[in-house]
C-alpha cells in the first residue's frame, strides 16, 4: 500500500509543477500559475471597476461554482471590513428579490454580479441570473461571466475561462474564486501562498498527511462510513461546507466513499454526541477549530476529544493557526491532497459527477 501511495505521489508531484492543464490533478498548479491570478486583476481593470467602491457582489453559480469563494468570504468577513457578497446557489425567488429591493437603491459602481458555470447552461445558474435581471430591469450593473474554455454560448465581454480539465469543487484557485474574492478586496495573493506553502510542506514531507490518510481509509474499511467535520469556530461551517462536497462527490463512486457530514460545536453536543458515543460506531471525526478564537469553545472541544479517546471513538484534529487568507489557502491545499489520496486508496475516480447528471436530464424533460 505505501509503494502504492509512493507511485502516485510522484505523478501528483509531476501534475503540480507542469504547466498546462492535461490531467484531472493538475488544478494542483493553479497556485503556482501567476497568469491566473494577473488576468483576473486585468479583466477588472480593463471592466474600470473600482474595487474600493462596490458594496454588493452577487455570485451566482452552484456547487464548486461558488462555494470556495463563500468558504473564503464567510470565515473574513467579520475579521476584516468587506462589502456585502450574495451567493445565490439556490433557486429561491423570495431571496432574489429581497436582493433586488437591497440593489434597486444601489448606485450602478458600487455593485456587480459575477455569473460562473463552466458549462455555460447549469439550469439553476441560468434561472436565477434571469430572474435577478428581470427585477433590476431598471439597472445596469457590471457583470462577468466565468465559464469553462470549451463553453458554446459565451458572452461578449468580461468573460473569464475555466481549463475544461480542472472540475468546479477544485477550481478555488481559479478565476473561479479569485475574481470574486479579488472584487471583495480579499487578499488573494496571501490565499495563494498558504497553497503553495501547504504543497510545498507536503512534498518535502508527506508522511504526516499519508499516515492520516492511510487511518482514515482504514477506519473506513473497519465500518466508519460517516465521516463528520465537527467544526468548533463558527467562522468556518462555510468551510466545511465546502469540503463536503469535496469528499462527497470525489470519493462516492462505485458504491463507496465516506459520507461526509457538518456539526456545530458546541451546539450539537446536545444533539448527536449521544449517538456519537453512544450509538452504532459507523461516525469517524475531524474537529476544526481557528487557535485562541474562543477559549470556551477551546475548552468544550478539548474535552470532546479526551471522551472520544476514552471511548475509542476515530478522531483527528485540524487547527488553523489564525484566520487569515494565508492559514486558508493552506487548509484548502492540503484537502485537495488529502481527497485525491483518499480517493487512490478506495481506488475510484476522483473527477466527475456521473450521477449528478441524472436529475439534469430528467430536468430538462420537464
Amino acid at each position: 500500500m505505501q509503494h502504492n501511495l509512493t507511485n502516485y505521489l510522484q505523478k501528483l508531484k509531476e501534475s503540480t509543477f507542469q504547466t498546462s492543464y492535461t490531467t484531472g490533478e493538475s488544478f494542483l498548479h493553479l497556485p503556482f500559475d501567476t497568469t491566473v491570478l494577473k488576468t483576473t486583476k486585468d479583466a477588472i481593470l480593463s471592466a474600470k471597476i473600482d474595487v474600493n467602491e462596490i458594496k454588493h457582489i452577487v455570485v451566482i453559480g452552484i456547487g464548486g461554482s461558488c462555494w470556495g469563494a463563500k468558504a473564503v468570504y464567510d470565515a473574513l468577513k467579520n475579521v476584516k471590513p468587506l462589502p456585502e457578497m450574495h451567493f445565490l446557489d439556490q433557486i429561491e425567488p423570495d431571496i432574489i428579490e429581497q436582493l433586488s429591493l437591497k440593489l434597486r437603491e444601489c448606485p450602478e459602481e458600487q455593485a456587480i454580479i459575477v455569473n460562473i458555470s463552466k458549462s455555460g447552461t447549469t439550469a439553476e445558474v441560468a434561472t436565477n441570473y434571469d430572474l435577478l435581471k428581470g427585477s433590476l430591469s431598471n439597472k445596469n450593473f457590471p457583470e462577468f461571466f466565468i465559464r469553462g474554455k470549451s463553453a458554446t454560448n459565451k458572452e461578449k465581454e468580461n468573460i473569464l475561462t475555466l481549463p475544461d480539465n480542472v472540475g468546479g469543487r477544485f477550481s478555488v484557485f481559479s478565476a473561479v474564486g479569485l475574481l470574486p474574492l479579488e472584487l471583495a478586496r480579499v487578499e488573494t495573493t496571501s490565499l495563494l501562498e498558504g497553497a503553495k506553502t501547504a504543497t510545498k510542506e507536503f512534498y518535502a514531507n508527506p508522511t504526516e498527511l499519508t499516515q492520516q490518510i492511510t487511518s482514515i481509509e482504514e477506519a473506513y474499511k473497519k465500518g466508519n462510513l460517516v465521516y463528520n467535520m465537527f467544526v468548533f469556530t463558527k467562522e468556518l461551517l462555510s468551510l466545511a461546507e465546502w469540503q463536503k462536497q469535496l469528499l462527497g462527490e470525489s470519493l462516492g463512486k462505485d458504491k463507496k466513499g465516506i459520507l461526509p457530514m457538518i456539526s456545530e460545536g458546541s451546539r450539537d453536543l446536545h444533539s448527536l454526541q449521544q449517538y456519537f458515543v453512544g450509538g452504532k460506531k459507523i461516525v469517524q471525526h475531524e474537529i476544526i477549530s481557528v487557535t485562541g478564537k474562543n477559549s470556551y469553545q477551546d475548552q468544550i472541544k478539548n474535552a470532546v476529544l479526551e471522551i472520544y479517546k476514552e471511548e475509542n471513538i476515530v478522531a483527528r484534529e485540524t487547527t488553523l493557526e489564525e484566520l487569515s487568507e494565508f492559514t486558508l489557502g493552506k487548509f484548502m491545499q492540503n484537502k485537495f491532497f488529502e481527497t485525491l489520496l483518499l480517493a487512490h486508496l478506495m481506488e475510484v475516480n476522483p473527477f466527475g459527477q456521473p450521477d449528478v447528471e441524472g436529475y439534469k436530464r430528467k430536468l430538462k424533460k420537464l
